[in-house]
């Protein structure tokens, strides 16, 4: 499992890579993945991401304009 500084990289390379960019398709997902049901992934789609935020260990995509966060973790593999 990653530790903080490895986070806080990633979280500072994926800043300038995903601010301001909108998303073209969101999913499929698989169901072990995906943590909620409402508001559906798809609603992602065509949204335009802000910067990366971190908390701990998870990476959080705030929705410019929407109240959408896509959270993400970095689980071990």
């Amino acid at each position: 499992m990653p530790e903080y500084p490895e986070v806080e990289a990633l979280r500072e390379l994926l800043e300038a890579r995903v601010s301001g960019k909108l998303v073209a398709k969101a999913g499929p997902a698989h169901l072990a993945t995906l943590k909620t049901i409402d508001p559906p992934l798809d609603s992602l789609e065509g949204a335009t991401l802000a910067a990366p935020l971190r908390r701990g260990k998870h990476l959080l995509f705030p929705v410019m304009a929407d109240d959408l966060v896509l959270h993400v973790h970095q689980m071990s593999a």
